[in-house]
Protein backbone atom coordinates (compact mmCIF):
# COMPACT_ATOMS: atom_id res chain seq x y z
CA UNK A 1 0.00 0.00 0.00
CA UNK A 2 1.19 3.65 -0.74
CA UNK A 3 0.97 6.26 1.93
CA UNK A 4 -0.81 8.59 0.13
CA UNK A 5 0.03 11.11 3.25
CA UNK A 6 -2.22 12.26 6.03
CA UNK A 7 -6.07 13.61 5.70
CA UNK A 8 -8.03 15.42 8.28
CA UNK A 9 -10.20 12.45 8.57
CA UNK A 10 -7.25 9.88 8.57
CA UNK A 11 -6.41 7.79 11.81
CA UNK A 12 -3.14 6.46 10.64
CA UNK A 13 -1.01 6.06 7.52
CA UNK A 14 1.24 2.70 6.82
CA UNK A 15 3.43 1.70 3.81
CA UNK A 16 3.05 -2.25 4.43
CA UNK A 17 0.21 -4.58 4.70
CA UNK A 18 1.91 -6.02 7.82
CA UNK A 19 1.78 -2.04 9.32
CA UNK A 20 -2.30 -1.58 8.23
CA UNK A 21 -2.47 -5.06 9.83
CA UNK A 22 -1.01 -4.32 13.48
CA UNK A 23 -2.90 -0.71 13.22
CA UNK A 24 -6.22 -2.01 12.34
CA UNK A 25 -6.12 -4.21 15.53
CA UNK A 26 -7.80 -3.41 18.22
CA UNK A 27 -5.35 -2.12 20.33
CA UNK A 28 -3.63 -0.26 17.47
CA UNK A 29 -6.63 1.78 16.93
CA UNK A 30 -6.57 2.23 20.62
CA UNK A 31 -3.27 3.78 20.82
CA UNK A 32 -3.63 5.55 17.95
CA UNK A 33 -7.02 7.11 19.43
CA UNK A 34 -5.06 7.75 22.95
CA UNK A 35 -2.41 9.42 20.94
CA UNK A 36 -4.66 12.03 19.23
CA UNK A 37 -6.51 12.46 22.31
CA UNK A 38 -3.23 13.80 23.65
CA UNK A 39 -2.06 15.95 20.11
CA UNK A 40 -5.70 17.45 20.46
CA UNK A 41 -6.41 17.51 16.54
CA UNK A 42 -7.14 15.13 14.03
CA UNK A 43 -3.74 13.68 12.39
CA UNK A 44 -2.19 10.93 10.66
CA UNK A 45 -0.09 8.38 13.17
CA UNK A 46 2.44 5.75 11.69
CA UNK A 47 3.70 3.37 13.56
CA UNK A 48 7.45 4.30 13.26
CA UNK A 49 6.53 8.12 14.24
CA UNK A 50 8.91 9.21 17.08
CA UNK A 51 6.87 10.32 20.44
CA UNK A 52 9.02 13.33 20.69
CA UNK A 53 10.87 14.27 17.05
CA UNK A 54 7.59 13.63 15.00
CA UNK A 55 4.89 13.77 17.01
CA UNK A 56 5.96 16.76 19.74
CA UNK A 57 5.24 14.54 22.81
CA UNK A 58 7.54 15.82 25.55
CA UNK A 59 8.15 14.38 29.31
CA UNK A 60 5.24 16.35 30.00
CA UNK A 61 2.62 15.32 27.23
CA UNK A 62 4.10 11.74 28.03
CA UNK A 63 2.82 11.91 31.44
CA UNK A 64 -0.64 12.43 29.72
CA UNK A 65 -0.30 9.53 26.91
CA UNK A 66 -0.03 7.15 30.04
CA UNK A 67 -3.08 8.52 31.12
CA UNK A 68 -5.13 8.13 27.66
CA UNK A 69 -3.47 4.71 27.52
CA UNK A 70 -4.70 3.65 30.84
CA UNK A 71 -8.34 4.81 29.59
CA UNK A 72 -8.18 2.03 26.82
CA UNK A 73 -5.93 -0.65 28.74
CA UNK A 74 -6.11 -0.48 32.48
CA UNK A 75 -3.19 0.02 34.97
CA UNK A 76 -0.05 0.46 33.02
CA UNK A 77 3.40 -0.30 35.15
CA UNK A 78 5.02 2.51 36.37
CA UNK A 79 8.14 3.03 33.76
CA UNK A 80 5.63 2.59 30.59
CA UNK A 81 6.19 6.14 29.51
CA UNK A 82 9.85 5.48 29.49
CA UNK A 83 9.92 2.38 28.12
CA UNK A 84 8.56 3.52 24.75
CA UNK A 85 9.85 6.01 21.34
CA UNK A 86 7.78 5.05 19.09
CA UNK A 87 4.15 4.31 18.14
CA UNK A 88 5.13 0.89 17.12
CA UNK A 89 6.63 0.21 20.37
CA UNK A 90 3.63 1.10 22.35
CA UNK A 91 1.52 -1.21 20.54
CA UNK A 92 4.02 -3.77 20.63
CA UNK A 93 4.65 -2.86 24.79
CA UNK A 94 1.10 -3.17 25.27
CA UNK A 95 1.00 -6.78 23.77
CA UNK A 96 3.67 -7.99 25.51
CA UNK A 97 1.59 -7.19 28.73
CA UNK A 98 -1.30 -8.95 27.77
CA UNK A 99 0.68 -11.62 26.79
CA UNK A 100 1.64 -11.67 30.36
CA UNK A 101 -1.67 -11.06 31.69
CA UNK A 102 -2.16 -7.91 32.50
CA UNK A 103 -5.82 -6.65 33.30
CA UNK A 104 -7.05 -5.10 30.34
CA UNK A 105 -10.76 -3.85 30.49
CA UNK A 106 -11.75 -1.15 29.05
CA UNK A 107 -11.91 2.28 30.28
CA UNK A 108 -13.62 4.28 28.05
CA UNK A 109 -17.57 4.04 29.40
CA UNK A 110 -16.42 5.63 31.97
CA UNK A 111 -13.95 7.95 31.20
CA UNK A 112 -13.43 10.29 34.25
CA UNK A 113 -13.20 7.15 36.74
CA UNK A 114 -9.50 6.73 37.68
CA UNK A 115 -8.17 9.39 35.52
CA UNK A 116 -5.27 10.83 36.60
CA UNK A 117 -5.13 13.81 35.21
CA UNK A 118 -2.94 17.27 36.22
CA UNK A 119 -5.87 18.40 38.15
CA UNK A 120 -6.37 15.10 40.12
CA UNK A 121 -2.40 14.71 40.45
CA UNK A 122 -2.05 18.42 41.88
CA UNK A 123 -5.00 18.39 44.48
CA UNK A 124 -4.40 18.76 48.50
CA UNK A 125 -4.68 15.39 49.13
CA UNK A 126 -2.27 13.85 46.36
CA UNK A 127 0.36 16.32 48.00
CA UNK A 128 -0.37 15.03 51.31
CA UNK A 129 2.51 12.07 50.12
CA UNK A 130 4.91 14.48 48.98
CA UNK A 131 8.15 14.33 51.03
CA UNK A 132 9.76 17.81 51.31
CA UNK A 133 13.38 17.56 52.60
CA UNK A 134 13.51 19.20 56.35
CA UNK A 135 15.14 22.34 55.08
CA UNK A 136 11.55 23.12 53.24
CA UNK A 137 9.96 23.33 56.23
CA UNK A 138 10.58 25.61 59.76
CA UNK A 139 14.09 26.46 59.61
CA UNK A 140 16.57 26.16 62.47
CA UNK A 141 18.53 28.92 63.74
CA UNK A 142 21.69 26.90 61.87
CA UNK A 143 20.10 26.91 58.95
CA UNK A 144 19.19 30.67 59.08
CA UNK A 145 22.84 30.67 59.94
CA UNK A 146 24.05 28.89 56.97
CA UNK A 147 21.96 30.51 54.74
CA UNK A 148 22.74 34.05 55.49
CA UNK A 149 26.19 33.29 55.36
CA UNK A 150 25.42 31.86 51.34
CA UNK A 151 23.51 35.12 50.80
CA UNK A 152 26.21 36.77 52.12
CA UNK A 153 29.04 35.23 49.74
CA UNK A 154 26.86 35.44 46.62
CA UNK A 155 25.95 38.82 47.18
CA UNK A 156 29.39 39.82 47.31
CA UNK A 157 30.50 37.71 44.37
CA UNK A 158 27.56 39.19 42.17
CA UNK A 159 28.03 42.83 43.25
CA UNK A 160 31.69 42.98 42.95
CA UNK A 161 32.70 40.30 40.42
CA UNK A 162 29.73 41.09 37.88
CA UNK A 163 28.31 44.16 38.97
CA UNK A 164 24.86 42.82 39.78
CA UNK A 165 22.19 44.67 39.56
CA UNK A 166 18.46 44.19 40.29
CA UNK A 167 15.09 46.02 39.32
CA UNK A 168 11.44 45.25 39.73
CA UNK A 169 11.65 43.98 43.29
CA UNK A 170 8.56 45.54 44.12
CA UNK A 171 6.99 43.10 41.74
CA UNK A 172 7.36 40.09 43.72
CA UNK A 173 4.39 39.16 46.27
CA UNK A 174 5.39 40.23 49.99
CA UNK A 175 3.49 36.91 50.77
CA UNK A 176 2.10 33.62 49.73
CA UNK A 177 2.94 31.44 47.04
CA UNK A 178 4.34 32.23 43.75
CA UNK A 179 6.17 30.94 41.20
CA UNK A 180 9.06 32.57 39.62
CA UNK A 181 9.77 32.09 35.30
CA UNK A 182 13.27 32.85 34.31
CA UNK A 183 15.04 32.96 30.71
CA UNK A 184 18.07 29.97 31.22
CA UNK A 185 21.15 31.28 29.72
CA UNK A 186 23.95 30.24 31.73
CA UNK A 187 25.31 27.66 34.87
CA UNK A 188 25.18 30.95 37.00
CA UNK A 189 21.68 32.12 36.34
CA UNK A 190 20.18 30.84 39.75
CA UNK A 191 23.31 32.17 41.57
CA UNK A 192 22.99 35.20 40.73
CA UNK A 193 19.37 35.66 41.73
CA UNK A 194 20.45 34.78 45.10
CA UNK A 195 23.01 37.20 45.27
CA UNK A 196 20.80 39.95 44.43
CA UNK A 197 16.88 39.51 46.14
CA UNK A 198 16.90 40.63 49.51
CA UNK A 199 17.47 38.34 52.30
CA UNK A 200 13.40 38.26 53.23
CA UNK A 201 13.04 37.36 49.35
CA UNK A 202 15.53 34.36 49.59
CA UNK A 203 13.88 32.72 53.03
CA UNK A 204 10.79 31.88 50.40
CA UNK A 205 12.50 30.86 47.39
CA UNK A 206 13.02 27.86 46.55
CA UNK A 207 14.85 26.17 43.17
CA UNK A 208 14.22 22.44 41.98
CA UNK A 209 17.76 20.94 41.46
CA UNK A 210 18.70 17.75 38.94
CA UNK A 211 19.39 14.36 42.21
CA UNK A 212 22.31 13.47 41.15
CA UNK A 213 24.29 16.14 41.58
CA UNK A 214 23.29 16.99 45.23
CA UNK A 215 24.02 12.97 46.58
CA UNK A 216 27.44 13.77 47.88
CA UNK A 217 27.83 15.47 51.70
CA UNK A 218 29.18 18.88 50.73
CA UNK A 219 27.01 18.84 47.91
CA UNK A 220 24.01 17.76 50.05
CA UNK A 221 24.97 20.25 52.72
CA UNK A 222 24.91 22.93 49.90
CA UNK A 223 21.86 22.18 48.90
CA UNK A 224 20.24 23.16 52.02
CA UNK A 225 21.90 26.27 52.21
CA UNK A 226 20.62 27.48 49.02
CA UNK A 227 17.44 26.22 48.87
CA UNK A 228 17.46 23.61 46.65
CA UNK A 229 14.92 20.64 46.77
CA UNK A 230 16.72 17.50 44.69
CA UNK A 231 14.21 15.49 42.32
CA UNK A 232 14.47 13.47 39.27
CA UNK A 233 12.55 15.08 36.33
CA UNK A 234 13.65 13.18 33.37
CA UNK A 235 12.84 9.71 35.74
CA UNK A 236 10.13 10.88 38.03
CA UNK A 237 8.26 14.02 36.30
CA UNK A 238 4.92 13.36 38.27
CA UNK A 239 6.92 13.95 41.69
CA UNK A 240 8.64 17.04 40.24
CA UNK A 241 5.28 18.79 39.43
CA UNK A 242 4.08 17.55 42.98
CA UNK A 243 7.36 18.77 44.35
CA UNK A 244 6.76 22.39 42.79
CA UNK A 245 3.19 22.40 43.83
CA UNK A 246 3.90 20.96 47.69
CA UNK A 247 6.23 23.83 48.09
CA UNK A 248 3.67 26.64 46.88
CA UNK A 249 0.85 24.67 48.65
CA UNK A 250 3.26 25.86 51.87
CA UNK A 251 3.61 29.71 50.73
CA UNK A 252 6.63 29.27 49.20
CA UNK A 253 8.26 30.60 46.18
CA UNK A 254 9.75 28.17 43.50
CA UNK A 255 12.07 29.46 40.21
CA UNK A 256 11.48 27.23 37.57
CA UNK A 257 13.46 27.64 33.93
CA UNK A 258 10.46 26.70 31.39
CA UNK A 259 12.67 26.20 28.45
CA UNK A 260 14.28 23.16 30.04
CA UNK A 261 17.74 23.85 29.31
CA UNK A 262 20.37 26.72 29.01
CA UNK A 263 20.15 28.41 25.79
CA UNK A 264 23.14 28.16 23.09
CA UNK A 265 23.22 31.91 21.62
CA UNK A 266 21.35 33.34 24.24
CA UNK A 267 18.08 33.92 22.55
CA UNK A 268 14.65 32.63 24.69
CA UNK A 269 13.60 29.13 23.26
CA UNK A 270 9.98 27.62 23.54
CA UNK A 271 8.61 27.01 27.04
CA UNK A 272 7.51 23.97 27.99
CA UNK A 273 4.29 23.37 29.13
CA UNK A 274 5.23 22.26 32.87
CA UNK A 275 4.86 26.38 33.60
CA UNK A 276 1.32 26.69 32.46
CA UNK A 277 0.00 23.35 34.17
CA UNK A 278 1.05 24.55 37.26
CA UNK A 279 0.01 28.33 36.80
CA UNK A 280 -3.59 26.79 35.32
CA UNK A 281 -4.19 24.41 38.05
CA UNK A 282 -3.38 25.69 41.12
CA UNK A 283 -3.70 29.36 40.47
CA UNK A 284 -1.15 31.09 41.97
CA UNK A 285 0.72 34.79 40.25
CA UNK A 286 3.86 34.05 38.01
CA UNK A 287 6.61 36.58 37.57
CA UNK A 288 8.78 37.10 34.91
CA UNK A 289 12.40 37.24 35.39
CA UNK A 290 15.00 38.31 32.93
CA UNK A 291 18.56 37.85 33.67
CA UNK A 292 20.52 39.59 31.54
CA UNK A 293 24.50 39.06 30.63
CA UNK A 294 24.93 35.65 32.05
CA UNK A 295 25.33 34.24 28.61
CA UNK A 296 28.38 36.47 27.69
CA UNK A 297 29.64 35.63 31.24
CA UNK A 298 29.43 31.98 31.48
CA UNK A 299 28.06 30.39 27.89
CA UNK A 300 27.79 26.50 27.75
CA UNK A 301 31.05 25.47 26.53
CA UNK A 302 32.93 27.92 28.95
CA UNK A 303 35.21 26.17 32.01
CA UNK A 304 35.20 29.34 34.12
CA UNK A 305 32.93 32.60 34.45
CA UNK A 306 34.70 35.79 33.12
CA UNK A 307 33.98 39.05 34.54
CA UNK A 308 30.79 40.99 33.26
CA UNK A 309 28.15 42.73 33.89
CA UNK A 310 24.44 41.08 35.07
CA UNK A 311 21.70 42.35 35.95
CA UNK A 312 18.14 40.52 37.46
CA UNK A 313 14.71 42.36 36.51
CA UNK A 314 11.21 41.27 37.65
CA UNK A 315 7.94 41.87 36.15
CA UNK A 316 4.91 42.42 36.83
CA UNK A 317 3.10 38.87 38.04
CA UNK A 318 0.53 37.03 35.25
CA UNK A 319 -2.38 35.31 36.81
CA UNK A 320 -4.24 32.43 35.24
CA UNK A 321 -8.01 32.64 36.10
CA UNK A 322 -10.57 30.51 36.00
CA UNK A 323 -13.09 32.38 33.23
CA UNK A 324 -9.87 32.35 31.09
CA UNK A 325 -9.76 28.47 31.68
CA UNK A 326 -13.36 27.98 30.67
CA UNK A 327 -13.24 30.50 27.80
CA UNK A 328 -10.15 28.07 26.37
CA UNK A 329 -11.67 24.93 26.96
CA UNK A 330 -14.73 26.14 25.30
CA UNK A 331 -13.15 27.03 22.14
CA UNK A 332 -11.48 23.50 22.07
CA UNK A 333 -8.23 24.97 22.84
CA UNK A 334 -5.18 23.44 25.11
CA UNK A 335 -5.61 25.20 28.02
CA UNK A 336 -1.82 24.32 29.25
CA UNK A 337 -0.45 25.70 26.29
CA UNK A 338 -2.29 29.01 26.05
CA UNK A 339 -1.32 29.21 29.87
CA UNK A 340 2.27 28.60 28.56
CA UNK A 341 2.16 31.48 26.04
CA UNK A 342 0.87 33.33 27.74
CA UNK A 343 3.59 33.29 30.17
CA UNK A 344 6.18 33.29 27.34
CA UNK A 345 5.11 36.84 26.18
CA UNK A 346 4.91 38.31 29.72
CA UNK A 347 8.88 37.31 29.71
CA UNK A 348 9.50 38.49 26.37
CA UNK A 349 7.87 41.90 26.98
CA UNK A 350 10.35 42.30 29.93
CA UNK A 351 13.14 41.35 27.89
CA UNK A 352 12.42 44.03 25.02
CA UNK A 353 11.91 46.52 28.23
CA UNK A 354 15.42 45.82 29.40
CA UNK A 355 17.13 45.75 26.38
CA UNK A 356 15.81 49.01 25.54
CA UNK A 357 16.18 50.59 28.83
Amino acid sequence: LVDSGPTEDTLFSSSTAADEAMMSTEPGLSVVLALRDVLGKARSIRLDDHLELDLDIDSLRRVEMVVALEREFGPLPESFGAEVSTTREIIERIADLRSAGMRTESWAGDRGKNLRSWAELLKDDALAAVRLPPHAGRMTWQHRLQIRFGCGLLYLVARAGFRASISGIAHIPQRGPCLLAANHASFMDAFVVCGVVPYAVFERLFFLGWEQYFRARFTAWFARGAHIVPVDAEKHLVNAMQTTAALLRQGKMVMIFPEGCRTLDGMLLPFRNGIGILAAELGVPIVPVWIQGTHKTWPIGQLLPRPGKVSVSFGAPVQINTDERREWRSQGWDEYELATQRIREAVVELSLTCNQS
